[in-house]
């Protein structure tokens, strides 16, 4: 039984042969020997997308140390909720933050409000907790290289890998300022330089894929 030909008359430059014509059946032998490869590479690129990220988390506040900062985005991811502590009683002017001593001095008390998340930006709705997604390393604002939320004043609520963190940051942080790097240039570039490579070569082996099939189809 003859197979159908068909010409490839957009075929990309790396999947060019001698000849324009290529069998159906091997054309189709060619894509799916090359299409998984390809899905690997594109998604393990997706891992590192910075635009992948959620406002759920606990946070610190380096305008009040040790005072707690909770958000939990809805599960439609257009709401968030808000939860925290802070010493002294609302509305007071003064930045103080959670410390035992403070606490004692000033008492405690817990906070929450909710808003409306909004791409990369939350907003509570009240003029005043209105902030976006700072991803670490796209600023060189104090903080920058920390994933957080930078608030419209300035301040900005520090990503944390573990709600205990809270107690020690900021005084155990160690500020990197725009005349430093705030992130590892040469394990950057290595990871680029080594998805680059793969890239390459995977479209290297799918073109020798395509010649070697067409060969063979060609001999029967």
């Amino acid at each position: 039984m003859s197979q159908r030909k068909i010409k490839l008359k957009s075929t990309p430059a790396f999947l060019k042969t001698s000849s324009p014509w290529i069998s159906q059946q091997t054309f189709s032998k060619a894509v799916a020997a090359i299409s998984l490869p390809l899905l690997l590479v594109t998604s393990t690129t997706n891992a590192f997308n910075p635009n992948d990220f959620t406002f759920t988390g606990d946070y610190a506040d380096p305008l009040h140390p040790q005072c707690e900062r909770h958000v939990v985005v809805s599960r439609d991811g257009k709401s968030f909720h808000y939860t925290g502590t802070d010493a002294g009683t609302k509305g007071d002017k003064i930045l103080r933050g959670c410390s035992s001593l403070e606490q004692q001095q000033y008492g405690s008390r817990t906070g929450a409000f909710g808003g409306s998340v909004l791409g990369q930006k939350i907003s509570a709705g009240d003029g005043v907790h209105e902030g976006y997604w700072e991803p670490s390393g796209t600023t060189a604002l104090k903080y920058a290289d920390r994933d957080g939320i930078r608030w419209d004043d300035g301040n900005k609520w520090v990503k944390l890998s573990k709600p205990e963190d809270v107690i020690t940051f900021p005084s155990t942080y160690v500020w990197k300022d725009s005349k430093s790097p705030t992130k590892d240039v040469g394990a950057a570039a290595g990871s680029f330089v080594a998805y680059a490579w793969i890239g390459i070569s995977f479209l290297a082996g799918a073109k020798e894929i395509v010649v070697r099939l067409k060969d063979s189809a060609d001999k029967q």
